[in-house]
């Protein structure tokens, strides 16, 4: 296929290459709809590259499940370079990245790595790219990808590609060819340009399918495009296509002569047709959607006997486990998924990829009978674990649930120990809270008969998980106390900072200040190892306890680091934890338009049970709450449900706040009496200060004055005492602006409500700053402010009340720590909302901002 109207991109990508001759390495991203010419666009580029630049080439394949870092091992396949053996011993991660980076980055020749199909890739492979994207600016390295832009929202590719920002990454989104281009290509065909533009939306592939076949009628789709084209070969290589079409990555030229009919000779036919191509000493089709129509066009028998074909022609010892996988599931071949998949899923969890493992045991599980009775135990106790990590948790319960009984018909004291463990976990995120500490505690008793080993540790630190959650904080330290000794004693750092997180949380709980500093120990010894779970464990439990102290920049940064591990090892349950927490943090800021996506983002489709979708729930309908917007109800009683189902505090005290706060500004706090009753009770009973306070805080602004002798932290002491500018103080501090105003609302001196109404107004809190105006005409205020009206509530611009303070302080020539310091901000949140105004503004760099404010009249007072 001729390449047309794709002058400006390869200029960029031969810029690129230059560049990166002088030691600028970048990333070019190139999207596109499937048959849009991301391949062809690649091979003409790299055939006009000169022989001075060093050219590797890897793919992703559609396998069941992806091979382990596939790209990387087709680019050094055959080869002696170090990145093969690192990839054959498997060895650390750290240790596979970083020769990785080696490969790529050759001192002595520009380096062009290209991964295609993208969309395909291992989670294994999408951290690679990032790790390079983040590198490679000074090295002497392009790294090109190429994948589909029509993925589903939650698609894992689009989480990674949208963090590569910066001058290194470079984006081209392939469009359709034009009316003229598709009338160049069917010059010869003798059919109208505009009709075949309007059938295939102008992508080459559909275009070059359709103009193949002149003189018929018009294809509408490409299955019948390629049907017709398949039924004009001859039998033997129509043969050859369809065993071909079971392999996605191609098959070698060896394979190709043991199972396809006929052997090299029979892919000649539609090599010449260009169906197939040989790359790399590998026969595979010219394009995916080619192989996908010719599946397509095959029976289930047929594809089964060919994936049995090559099956057979695998060496099970040399081949990744997941290809192995692959056609043992498409032939059917249950004896060989039972023997290959547990394995592969294995290897796909040590990797962090979390879904691929799920996948890989699922397929295990089709056919349990067929396992050794101890493994298929054991694969039961792995597959719950994985479920968890993935937010599939009552389907985790329940795996769970069966791994056990079958440990306990095995009779192996370690295996059930194991099981329990996992159940434990399971019980607690299933909202089985009350009989989790049971599983834990029957998980200790049953290791401690043998030596003491991993499990035990892991055990005794999951007990004081539990514990933790069930509010036993005593118990916990002393369990925690005891995890910490038997991960030392094993040699197993890694269940060390387990371990130091839940001793940490315990006596954060307890008002122990030791506890802060084993949560920073359990936070480095993770990130060290590296552990993603341990680090979003300690990353939970550290942000919490520095927000609480008042430390809100260092909190963010810690959510950002256990965010990022999070997202990028499939612990979707983690994930969701986190992003309720930097939602929190936004909306304690006065940043609500990004906390209510934050908090939607968190609560999903609104079927979790976990701790962040709670407090999510629960933090999303009282801003709704203060907006006097509508879904405030349900939301909270989502809440409510499951925080009374788990019988945390952790859950109940911002339930119990949320309706506290609905109520009062409502005006209908009996009908939420009993519950705000039961959470101060709950809170007092536990001993947690903090959700205590609040609540004691917010019954005086609901009920009135009352005299509390309860010890509380600041700033919610001054206020329940009457210091209510002490209080302020404190708030303002913190960053936390509608706290503040609410310390000025209850001071009942005119000046401060009317700053606290101002504030309100601002914020976008009608229901609160109607309370406010109703307080100043009781203290005989007759001119009161009637606020903003309601079509000027919203920023014409979309920017949030923070981020117009960022503008104002960027058209001074802030710099952003300068920002961070003004307004209180970790210097992160401020690159974010700098970000997100320059792209708003629709300026590319700061020093357009003060220009491009001052035409769409958005120029802040003090500066114009």
């Amino acid at each position: 296929m001729r390449l047309l109207e794709r002058d400006a991109e390869l200029q960029l990508l031969d810029r690129a290459v230059s560049a990166a001759a002088a030691g600028a390495g970048s990333v070019v991203l190139v999207a596109g709809e499937p048959g849009i010419g991301k391949s062809a666009l690649v091979d003409a580029w790299l055939a006009r590259l000169p022989d001075t630049v060093r050219i590797l080439r890897g793919a992703c394949d559609d396998l069941v499940t992806p091979r382990l870092l596939g790209p990387f091992r087709d680019m050094v396949r055959g080869t002696q370079a170090p990145l093969a053996g690192a990839l054959e011993s498997a060895g650390s991660r750290d240790g596979v990245l970083g020769a990785i980076q080696a490969e790529l980055s050759s001192p002595l020749r520009t380096t062009v790595a290209v991964i295609e199909d993208l969309h395909w890739a291992d989670e294994a492979t999408l951290d690679a790219v990032r790790f390079l994207a983040r590198r490679i600016a000074d090295e002497p390295t392009v790294l090109v990808t190429t994948y589909r832009d029509d993925l589903p929202a939650d698609h894992p590719l689009l989480a990674a590609t949208g963090a590569l920002t910066g001058p290194a990454v470079h984006r081209l989104a392939l469009a359709g060819l034009s009316v003229a281009g598709v009338a160049t290509l069917g010059a010869e065909a003798g059919l109208s340009a505009a009709q075949v533009h309007d059938i295939t939306g102008g992508n080459p592939f559909f275009v070059t399918e359709v103009l193949s076949s002149p003189g018929r009628e018009v294809p509408t789709t490409v299955r019948e495009a390629v049907g017709a084209r398949l039924r004009e070969l001859p039998d033997t290589a129509r043969r050859a296509l369809e065993q071909l079409a079971v392999a996605p990555g191609g098959l070698s030229l060896a394979l190709v002569e043991r199972v396809v009919a006929g052997g090299m000779a029979a892919l000649e036919e539609p090599e010449r047709r260009r169906f197939t191509a040989f790359v790399d000493g590998t026969a595979r089709f010219r394009h995916e959607l080619i192989r996908r129509a010719v599946v397509a066009s095959c029976t289930a028998a047929q594809l089964a006997v060919a994936h049995a074909r090559v099956l057979a022609a695998l060496d099970p010892d040399r081949t990744d486990p997941a290809r192995l996988v692959h056609h043992a599931v498409g032939a059917g071949d249950a004896e060989a998924v039972a023997r290959h998949a547990p394995a592969a899923a294995r290897a796909a969890a040590q990797a962090g990829a979390h879904r691929d493992s799920v996948g890989l045991y699922e397929h295990v599980l089709r056919f349990p009978e067929l396992l050794p009775a101890a493994e298929r135990a054991a694969v039961r106790t792995d597959h719950a674990r994985e479920l968890l990590l993935v937010n599939r948790l009552e389907e985790g319960l329940a795996e769970a649930e069966r791994a056990v009984a079958e440990s306990e018909r095995l009779g192996d004291p370690e295996g059930l120990g194991i099981a329990l463990t996992v159940l434990a976990d399971a019980r607690y995120w299933g909202l089985r809270g009350a009989t989790a500490a049971a599983a834990a505690e029957q998980a200790v008793a049953v290791l401690r008969s043998l030596p003491p080993d991993r499990p035990l540790a892991r055990a005794t630190s999951t007990l004081a998980f539990v514990q933790v959650m069930d509010n036993r904080f005593a118990d916990a330290e002393r369990s925690a106390d005891e995890a910490v000794v038997l991960a030392d004693a094993v040699g197993a750092p890694d269940l060390r900072s387990h371990a130091l997180a839940q001793r940490g949380l315990a006596r954060v709980m307890l008002d122990d200040e030791r506890g802060l500093e084993d949560l920073r120990g359990a936070l480095r010894s993770a990130l060290e190892l590296p552990h993603h779970e341990h680090v979003v464990v300690a990353s939970v439990g550290l942000a919490s306890a520095m927000h609480r102290a008042g430390r809100t920049a260092d909190a963010e940064e810690v959510l950002a680091t256990g965010l990022a591990h999070a997202q990028r090892h499939d612990l979707t349950t983690a994930a969701t934890t986190l992003r309720m927490m930097r939602s929190g943090l936004d909306l304690a800021r006065g940043d609500w338009r990004e906390a209510e996506q934050g908090l939607r983002a968190a609560l999903g489709e609104g079927q979790g049970t976990g701790w962040g979708e709670t407090v999510a729930a629960a933090l999303l309908g009282r801003l709704r709450a203060r907006q006097q917007a509508g879904g405030a109800e349900e939301l909270l009683d989502r809440a409510w449900q499951l925080a009374t189902a788990s019988g945390e505090i952790q859950r109940i005290g911002p339930a119990g706040a949320a309706w506290l706060e609905w109520g009062w500004l409502t005006g209908q706090l009996d009908r939420v009496r009993d519950r705000v009753e039961y959470a101060t009770a709950t809170a007092r009973r536990v001993g947690h200060r903090w959700y205590l306070g609040e609540l004691l805080r917010y019954r005086m602004l609901a009920e009135g004055p009352a005299e509390v002798t309860d010890a509380l932290p600041e700033p919610w002491a001054s206020g329940c005492r009457g210091a209510w500018r002490e209080a302020a103080a404190t708030w303002q501090e913190r960053g936390a602006p509608y706290e503040r105003a609410l310390e000025l609302y209850a001071s009942a001196e005119v000046a401060a409500v009317l700053e606290a109404l101002t504030e309100f107004d601002r914020l976008g809190a009608l229901a609160t700053a109607t309370l406010a105006r109703r307080r100043l005409k009781e203290l005989g205020v007759r001119h009161i402010p009637r606020g903003p009206r309601a079509e000027t509530r919203d920023h014409p611009l979309g920017l949030t009340p923070r981020q117009v303070e960022v503008l104002g302080l960027l058209v001074t020539g802030a710099t952003n720590p300068e920002i961070a310091e003004r307004l209180v901000l970790s210097v992160r949140t401020v690159d974010h909302h700098v970000s997100a105004v320059l792209t708003k503004l629709g300026v590319g760099s700061r020093r357009e901002v003060a220009a491009r404010a001052e035409e769409l009249g958005l120029l802040p007072a003090t500066v114009r």
